[in-house]
C-alpha cells in the first residue's frame, strides 16, 4: 500500500492533473487496448497533452505492461 501511496504522489508531482488517476485501474479490464486505455486516462481527467506521457510513466513503474500478438 505505501508503493501505491508513493507513486501516486510522484505521478501527481509530475502531472497534476492525474490525480487519483491509480483508482481508476482497480475497476478496470485486465487487457485494454491503447483506445481503452485512451479513454481510461481521459475519465480521470488526464489532460490530451499529456497523456503519452502518462502512459509512459505508468509503463516504467510497472503499472501497465505491453502484451504481443503475432499473428
Amino acid at each position: 500500500q505505501d508503493l501505491l501511496v508513493e507513486l501516486g504522489h510522484e505521478l501527481t508531482d509530475v502531472y497534476p492533473g492525474a490525480k487519483d488517476l491509480l483508482y481508476y485501474f482497480l475497476d478496470a479490464k485486465d487487457e485494454m487496448s491503447l483506445d481503452d486505455l485512451r479513454s481510461l486516462l481521459e475519465r480521470a481527467d488526464v489532460a490530451s497533452e499529456d497523456v503519452y506521457s502518462v502512459i509512459d510513466f505508468l509503463f516504467y513503474y510497472g503499472v501497465i505492461g505491453l502484451q504481443y500478438n503475432h499473428n
